[in-house]
């Protein structure tokens, strides 16, 4: 087996990181760049589909980068700047083709989401529940599958 290493060294912190694919190492690479993450967030960044870095970025909806653990509204809005300049880049395709990306995007995604969360449900909670309903013909049937997840 390979494994990808990153050292991670600061003024107080020595720290190895290890990945299955290189995918994820420059992924990792890539967020500890961006002023504000970490390596715990962007291990976190990490364990996100390309197919949901994906949806964000065309859609310009930094919400939908709400859903990864401990990133919040301005966070969100940094990342999404990161994320769109990573789709236009040729090696993102392969990335996506290398990833285990299950997530269908359902073309009634951002429709549902509103509903739901003009009913109080938050964005993260509505993406998870998003992930685990079968793509519905209308946006009105996903959120009836939808609220039977939440």
């Amino acid at each position: 087996a390979t494994l990808y290493t990153y050292t991670y060294i600061k003024e107080d912190r020595f720290d190895l990181f290890g990945f299955l694919e290189p995918r994820q190492q420059q992924l990792f690479q890539r967020m500890l760049k961006v002023n504000g993450i970490g390596p715990k967030m962007a291990l976190e960044v990490c364990d996100v589909s390309p197919a949901l870095l994906q949806e964000a970025a065309i859609s310009n909806d930094a919400s939908i980068l709400q859903a990864i653990k401990g990133i919040g509204a301005k966070m969100a809005e940094k990342l999404l700047i990161e994320v769109k300049a990573m789709v236009k880049e040729p090696g993102f395709i392969a990335m996506q083709q290398s990833g285990n990306t299950e997530v269908v995007t359902n073309p009634h995604r951002q429709d549902v989401i509103d509903a739901l969360t003009a009913l109080g449900y938050d964005v993260p909670s509505i993406l998870s529940a998003l992930a685990d309903v079968a793509q519905q013909p209308s946006a009105e049937e996903t959120v009836k599958e939808v609220l039977k997840v939440l």
